[in-house]
């Protein structure tokens, strides 16, 4: 696969911290802390973002949006503007396209923010009653405003397309993949990004029990990403909660990465060779 030049920056970057042990019910006394991050791609024409984060809404009073789960989410904004705006100067107006991998409240969100996006999102999220918002109050300004203008994309089998199934070719120039990824909730949506190196935005189509609520779709979509293999040893793979621990140097330039809180990040990935940093 040659490197194309429309794919000319990812950027990633951290919008909020998880209390893994209890947000995904595992069965453990330690506890550790996820990060919860965002994709920002400069495409040759346009910014597309997948996944907008926790809302900064939660930085002033998170207890009035998370209620009972205000433990799970440990927020660590501090201001209301988008992350980014001070860092690239890059502005919410200036985003073209945000791309859901589906309805959970640390995924969506900052929808509100994105006036001028198209809105890419499986049409069976919004079916999805397990969005872990439950009765919260003041939900409405954390999660897809109700008068949203949503675009649902039509999956299509590509032949040749990393062995993968059920692809949309977003903007048909063969940069960006949508790939339908059910498991951890119904109309989850993975990214691949032809950049020259196939790099696969998992989202969280990768978490393992319990946290794949739908676990007879999920071993349909592991089989689907049997093509993990190419990724592994010809591509990059980022999941949206991470690990993170020691940030290397990357050796991709229009790689980024973009910390508003300072923490000591890495991009080791589970997915790899213990040796094999991703970037």
């Amino acid at each position: 696969m040659n490197k194309t030049e429309i794919i000319n920056k990812l950027i990633i970057y951290n919008t909020g911290i998880l209390n893994s042990s209890k947000f995904l019910n595992l069965n453990v006394y330690s506890e550790a802390s996820l990060p919860v991050f965002s994709y920002l791609i400069q495409h040759e024409n346009k910014w597309i973002l997948f996944d907008t984060g926790l809302s900064s809404l939660l930085a002033d009073n998170p207890e009035k949006y998370l209620g009972r789960i205000l433990d799970m989410v440990v927020p660590f904004r501090t201001k209301k503007t988008w992350v980014l705006s001070s860092q690239i100067q890059i502005n919410p107006e200036d985003i073209d396209i945000i791309i859901l991998s589906h309805r959970h409240l640390d995924h969506t969100g900052e929808v509100s923010k994105f006036k001028n996006a198209k809105i890419y999102i499986h049409k069976d999220e919004m079916k999805n009653k397990n969005t872990l918002l439950g009765s919260l109050k003041g939900v409405k300004n954390i999660d897809i405003p109700t008068d949203t203008k949503l675009t649902f994309p039509a999956f299509e089998y590509i032949k040749n397309r990393w062995g993968m199934k059920q692809l949309v070719d977003l903007l048909g120039d063969n940069s960006i993949y949508l790939c339908h990824t059910p498991g951890h909730v119904m109309g989850h949506i993975s990214v691949v990004l032809n950049a020259g190196i196939p790099i696969l935005l998992a989202g969280d189509a990768l978490y393992a029990p319990p946290s794949q609520y739908q676990s007879k779709k999920i071993k349909k979509s592991w089989d689907m990403l049997s093509a993990i293999y190419f990724f592994k040893k010809h591509g990059l793979i980022f999941t949206s909660h991470d690990k993170i621990e020691n940030y290397p140097s990357s050796k991709y330039n229009w790689i980024e990465l973009k910390d508003p809180t300072n923490i000591a990040l890495s991009s080791r990935n589970a997915f790899l060779n213990e040796n094999d940093s991703v970037i």
